[in-house]
Order: structure tokens, then C-alpha cells, then sequence
């Protein structure tokens, strides 16, 4: 049976915050925001393992105000990140002991709330697809731009706006980041490297599959995410 991998992702700096704290470490319910992700994984019986990145000064706090802290006993890596968000998950999928079919979802450190349920679907999810992202439909109009000037309104039908965990064999999402390594292209997403490189690995067009998320699922990275996220968290009661 394939082994189940949750990616954290946690080398935010929070420069957008203003608090002279990284993101990740800012506390909801005084709570670290890392702790609150971790634990959603850790609660999760398919997921057997846990790794995190994280910028290299940060490790040994980590180890032992979050890690020890909360006992965190499914964690069982963590990697120093690189200079880019895409760099710390390739240092990781060269770190991680797995078979190429073992899964692996990766996630946001600063998604905080991401729900059991999601996770089971995304695990779910790589049955006859070679990947999946989690995503919600957008609910406001999309408008593209031209310089400051509006060019077209998109079809917001045809529209998804993605979260995370985004998930894929472990064999397959890590040739894609070696291929894109190889080649210097940085994307915004570990998605869209499968829809880069998939074809050329694979032999044929990768198959792709979305997974429902849902609105609390959020991205923080400001303060009015921050007042957010505690509203959140006053309304789910975890």
C-alpha cells in the first residue's frame, strides 16, 4: 500500500504583516498558525507521515516549541528551505524516503485551517488522476488587465481559484521540479509544473483533478487575514 506524505511548506517571512514575526508563527488562540496546520494533518489516520520546510535559523525553535510542544509524532522531517517557495519543496522531495508511487499532498504552512474532509478527498483524488489541486469557484467577476486598464472579462465558469493541499505521486512531482530546475522556470504553483513537464514524463497529458475546497480554507498573509482567521476559529470551535 502507497505511503501517504503531508509537504508542509513554512518559509514565509511575513514581511507583509508588519509584526517583525514570521507568519507561520503568529498565533490564533494563542496557537502558532504552523502548530494549527500540523495538527490537522496529525489528526488525519491516512496521513502516515509528516515533513516540514523551514528556513534554517528556525529549525531548532521549532523542534522544540512546536514539535515537542504539541507532541507531533507524525512529524518525521524537516528541511531546510531554500531561496524560493518551489526550491524548499524540490530540497524536500530529495530528503523524503518514499517508492515513486507513494503520495505526497503539499501544503501551506499558512492555511491553517484546512479540513479533514479535504484531506481524505485529495488522497482519494490520485485514483485515476496523476495529480489534483484543491480549489473553490471565484465569486467575484475576473476581470484581466492592460496596464491599468481593463482588457477583457473572463468567464468566471471557466475559472477556478486554487488552495492547497495540492497532491501527486511522489515519483512524478518530483521530476517535474528537477525538470524545472534544469531549466531555471519557477511557477506559482507545484501544479503547474505537471502541466509543464507531465507530458514529457509521462508520454502522454497529465491527468489532473480537482478537489472542492471551501472558503475557510484561507491563505494567511496580511493582517485582515489574521482578524479573519480568528473569526474563523471562534466559528468552527477546534
Amino acid at each position: 500500500m502507497s505511503k501517504v506524505i503531508a509537504l508542509i511548506t513554512a518559509g514565509g517571512s511575513g514581511s507583509r504583516m508588519g509584526t517583525g514575526i514570521k507568519k507561520q508563527y503568529l498565533e490564533i488562540n494563542n496557537k502558532p498558525i504552523l502548530a494549527h496546520t500540523i495538527h490537522r494533518f496529525q489528526i488525519t489516520e491516512k496521513i502516515d507521515e509528516i515533513v516540514l520546510t523551514l528556513p534554517e535559523d528556525d529549525i531548532p525553535s521549532v523542534k522544540k516549541n512546536i514539535i515537542e510542544r504539541y507532541n507531533f509524532n507524525k512529524l518525521k522531517l524537516i528541511c531546510s528551505g531554500g531561496s524560493t517557495r518551489q526550491d524548499s519543496v524540490l530540497n524536500a522531495l530529495h530528503s523524503i524516503r518514499a517508492e515513486e508511487d507513494d503520495l505526497i499532498l503539499i501544503h501551506d504552512a499558512v492555511r491553517p485551517f484546512i479540513s479533514h474532509e479535504i484531506i481524505l478527498k485529495c488522497i482519494a483524488s490520485l485514483e485515476g488522476s496523476d495529480g489534483s489541486v484543491t480549489a473553490i469557484k471565484p465569486v467575484n467577476t475576473i476581470k484581466e488587465l492592460s496596464g491599468h486598464n481593463i482588457s477583457v472579462t473572463l468567464d468566471r465558469d471557466k475559472l477556478i481559484s486554487v488552495q492547497t493541499p495540492q497532491t501527486f505521486r511522489i515519483g512524478l512531482i518530483k521530476k517535474c521540479h528537477e525538470e524545472a530546475k534544469v531549466d531555471d522556470f519557477y511557477a506559482t504553483d507545484d501544479s503547474a509544473l505537471v502541466e509543464k513537464y507531465g507530458k514529457k514524463i509521462l508520454g502522454r497529458a497529465p491527468v489532473i483533478k480537482v478537489v472542492e475546497g471551501n472558503s475557510f480554507n484561507i491563505k494567511i498573509t496580511d493582517k485582515n487575514d489574521l482578524i479573519l482567521a480568528s473569526a474563523i476559529f471562534d466559528s468552527l470551535s477546534i
